[in-house]
């Protein structure tokens, strides 16, 4: 025969749940500590003064990724050709319940209430070196800081891939072989299930949000009073059309071609043959699906951190800084602090308290460019020895870039000589793109690159009469600029 046919499907789920073994018990109720959103597990306690910390291991959040791929495929012998076509279709869902981080509270003994005040900090509100101690505040009580964070619970995420590709492998003549091929991939941009995605619009300022309001509280993705939180700072809410983006928020790339090129060569002539082998491919990659969750679940307004602080001057009654150290306590941990977060009242989200992150609606599809080039020799009956060559360059790989954020302190004075600012926008006045609400801004773009090179070298014995082995030295040379901040 010299047609043949292949048709290949498959189907996989994987459920990926990460908990701790107490996260269904409400510790919070139990130890009368602030639980505005009546969630399980334990609270974290940070700053207890013997550099210990109460907090879980992990956070609970659930991956359940169900995956169908069918491929076609197909090989038509013409000749001294083989012909090798076909496509495939790829369709992912991932539902995930993202890190449910601090939903339970992130409380602070950082108070400065056991310590003294030192005149000669002025306005600034130090304490004496030497005076107080986080361990005294834990036993007395004296929280600096209570903390709940408000996340959005499940994602569902669609993703799709669309391939085709068309082969030749010519033979020649009795020594030379070559692989010619051209392969297309098509990556539609992601969805999620509900369209509840978000993004940033740089000349608005902005908020983008992927469904209606309305909807996202149908949901329960946010709520009026968190809306009410953001816009109350500032905070500005847009529809992708507004922002003049299709609902996904970004494009697709629908003319992604992969090249191939490949040769065998068998030199000499004789008993004990030497072959050179080399090759060329670009493949191209989606976007991890947790790449979207991970940070998305952090964005306004489908996340909110409720705080109450006696030690930000944004909170303080006199709009001073460190007013745990020059007051007395009213509030003691455990004791009455069980209703000191208050989703409904303002001064829950601060200005320049949150991150937002978002996505570059361009999204060109990941690249990888690889080559290698060996050359083997047959050096005994089914001992063969290999060495080669092998290099890959990563393109347009993920990098987040942030901006908005504020210079340090010393930076600050050096270049102003003016004291830190205080009040209201405190949090904000540093920062150079916005100075009324938001705090830093995240952009995912395709901007990183790697490289890598390797030698390998092996000597193998293919099995025979009883035995086989095999050698390998490898060396590799990686480098690479992408996958962080």
């Amino acid at each position: 025969p010299t047609f043949f046919s292949e048709t290949l499907a498959s189907g996989s789920n994987e459920d990926l749940f990460i908990y701790v073994g107490t996260d269904h018990i409400n510790h919070a109720d139990r130890l009368g500590m602030p639980n505005p959103f009546k969630e399980t597990g334990l609270p974290n306690f940070s700053d207890t003064g013997f550099d210990m910390v109460y907090s879980y291991a992990d956070n609970k959040r659930n991956n359940i990724t169900q995956v169908i791929s069918v491929d076609q495929n197909f090989t038509k012998i013409h000749g001294r050709h083989e012909l090798q076509f076909g496509g495939r279709f790829r369709h992912e869902r991932l539902h995930v319940l993202p890190d449910q981080q601090q939903v339970q509270g992130q409380h602070s003994f950082a108070s400065g209430a056991t310590a003294l005040y030192d005149p000669g900090t002025g306005s600034a509100y130090g304490a004496v070196p030497r005076t107080g101690h986080n361990a005294a505040n834990l036993f007395l009580g004296a929280m600096g800081s209570y903390s709940a964070q408000f996340v959005r619970k499940w994602y569902f995420m669609r993703a799709r891939e669309y391939a085709l590709y068309l082969q030749d492998n010519f033979k020649v003549n009795s020594r030379l072989t070559l692989n010619l091929g051209l392969r297309w991939e098509f990556y539609p941009a992601m969805r999620e299930g509900n369209n509840i995605l978000t993004g940033f619009d740089t000349k608005s300022k902005s908020i983008i949000n992927g469904a209606p309001m309305e909807r996202m509280y149908e949901l329960g993705a946010t709520s009026p009073v968190i809306v009410s939180q953001f816009t109350r700072i500032g905070v500005k809410f847009i529809t992708p059309n507004q922002a003049g983006l299709p609902d996904t928020m970004m494009y697709s790339n629908a003319r992604d071609l992969g090249p191939r090129a490949g040769f065998a060569y068998r030199m000499g002539s004789g008993k004990r043959s030497t072959v050179l082998r080399g090759g060329y491919a670009l493949y191209g990659f989606p976007i991890p699906l947790r790449t979207f969750n991970a940070r998305m679940r952090s964005n306004a307004p489908m996340n909110a951190r409720f705080t109450q602080s006696i030690t930000s001057a944004a909170q303080s009654p006199d709009g001073l800084p460190n007013y745990g150290l020059r007051s007395v306590p009213t509030i003691l941990a455990g004791v009455n602090s069980r209703d000191v977060l208050n989703i409904n009242e303002p001064g829950g989200v601060t200005r320049g308290s949150f991150r937002t992150s978002y996505f570059d609606p361009s999204q060109p599809t990941t690249r990888a460019h690889e080559w290698n080039l060996t050359l083997e020799r047959e050096v005994g009956d089914n001992v063969v020895v290999k060495a080669g060559y092998v290099g890959t360059q990563g393109t347009r790989l993920d990098q987040f870039s942030t901006y908005n954020e504020a210079p340090n302190s010393y930076v600050w004075f050096v270049n102003t000589g003016l004291p830190l600012p205080s009040g209201e926008f405190s949090g904000v006045a540093r920062r150079n793109f916005d100075q009324v609400s938001y705090g830093d801004i995240e952009v995912y773009q395709k901007i990183g690159w790697s490289n890598y090179n390797g030698v390998q070298l092996e000597v193998q014995r293919r099995y025979s009469k009883g035995y086989g082995f095999q050698f390998f030295y490898v060396m590799s040379n990686a480098f690479r600029a992408a996958g962080h901040g």
